[in-house]
């Protein structure tokens, strides 16, 4: 009964030991000693937030919507514009033609 109980103490002292990987970390882990790794909780003091330089000039409201209208009228008309040179030109020297005067 002695045998078996000393076997499982010596196991279990095994097992405890392997996990800790070396005497000197055991010696570590039981007094409580912190590592030298970075604190995730570290708090840093920032500068207190400023206005921006330009924030008093503003957009008016819908500006963007309506320059974004704008260019999409643009481009519609000049692909419009294309097409309509596209069809005139029905011979290859009407084409040269045009690309010489250009």
């Amino acid at each position: 009964m002695k045998k078996i109980r000393s076997i499982l103490v010596i196991l279990t002292m095994c097992v405890l030991l392997t996990n800790c990987a070396s005497f000197s970390e055991v010696g570590k882990v039981m007094r409580n000693e912190k590592t030298g790794n970075t604190d995730e909780f570290l708090i840093k003091k920032r500068e207190p937030l400023t206005q921006p330089p330009d924030y008093n000039v503003l957009p008016t409201p819908n500006s963007v919507k309506t320059e974004k209208k704008e260019k999409i009228t643009e481009i519609l008309n000049k692909n419009k514009n294309t097409n309509n040179s596209k069809n005139k030109s029905s011979s290859a020297e009407q084409s040269i033609i045009e690309q010489i005067k250009q």
